[in-house]
C-alpha cells in the first residue's frame, strides 16, 4: 500500500488525479490538500510516499513548501503536476529537489508512467523537457532567458508579469521592499529589459504565464 498526497486548489484536478491512481496496478491510500497549509497538516498526521503538488495554489510559496517537505519528511518523492510550460518551470524545479515534471494535460498513461518511475525511486522527465536540458547541456547553456534568474529573481519577475505592485510582491515573498526592488533590478539586467511592458513582451515569448 502506497500512501499517496494531492495537493492542488482545483478540487477537479484532485479528483481526476485520483481516477488515475485508480488505474495503476499499486493500491494506494489516497489524501488531499489544496494549500500549503493543508499540505503540512496531512503530513504531520501520518507519512507519504508520495506528494503530487501543483505549484501555484493560494497562500502557497511552493519553494518554501517543498524545502520543508526536503527537510522535515525527506524520504516523501516529489512529483510536480503543473500546468506551467515546463519548459520554464521544469528544470527549476527539478533543480530546487523535485523529483519529477508533468503537465496537466498529458494523458492518462503518461502520468501513470510518471508516477511509477518517481514512486520506484526514479526520476520523471518528459521527452520535450530532456531534449530541452539536452540542448542546453551541449550548447553551453538554455536558450530560455529566464533560466539565468535566481529562484527570488524568478518568483520577482512571475508576479510583476501578473500585474502585481511590488509592494504585494514582498508581502507575498516575505522579503523587505528594497529586497524585493534588487531582485527586480537584477532579473531586469540579465533579461536585458527596460520595463514591465518589455517583461510582459519576453513573458509572452516563452509562454510564462500559461
Amino acid at each position: 500500500m502506497k500512501h499517496i498526497l494531492i495537493a492542488d486548489d482545483h478540487s477537479l484536478i484532485r479528483s481526476g488525479l485520483r481516477m488515475v491512481l485508480d488505474k495503476m496496478a499499486v493500491k494506494s491510500d489516497i489524501s488531499e490538500a489544496w494549500d500549503a497549509s493543508s499540505v503540512m497538516a496531512r503530513m504531520k498526521e501520518k507519512p507519504f510516499d508520495l506528494i503530487l503538488l501543483d505549484i501555484q495554489m493560494p497562500a502557497t510559496d511552493s519553494v518554501v513548501l517543498m524545502h520543508w517537505i526536503q527537510s522535515f519528511h525527506p524520504d516523501t518523492r516529489i512529483l510536480i503536476v503543473s500546468q506551467n510550460p515546463e519548459n520554464t518551470y521544469g528544470k527549476r524545479y527539478m533543480q530546487l529537489g523535485a523529483h519529477g515534471f508533468i503537465s496537466k494535460t498529458a494523458p492518462d498513461e503518461e502520468i501513470i508512467r510518471a508516477i511509477t518511475q518517481v514512486l520506484n525511486g526514479g526520476t520523471y522527465v518528459s521527452p520535450d523537457l530532456s531534449q530541452s536540458i539536452i540542448h542546453g547541456v551541449f550548447n553551453g547553456g538554455s536558450a530560455n532567458p529566464f533560466d539565468q534568474l535566481s529562484q527570488r529573481e524568478f518568483q520577482v519577475v512571475i508576479c510583476l508579469a501578473k500585474g502585481y505592485p511590488m509592494n504585494e510582491i514582498s508581502e507575498m515573498l516575505q522579503v523587505q521592499y528594497s529586497t524585493a526592488h534588487t531582485h527586480k533590478r537584477r532579473a531586469f539586467e540579465k533579461l536585458n529589459i527596460e520595463d514591465n511592458k518589455e517583461l510582459a513582451i519576453l513573458a509572452g515569448a516563452y509562454d510564462l504565464l500559461s
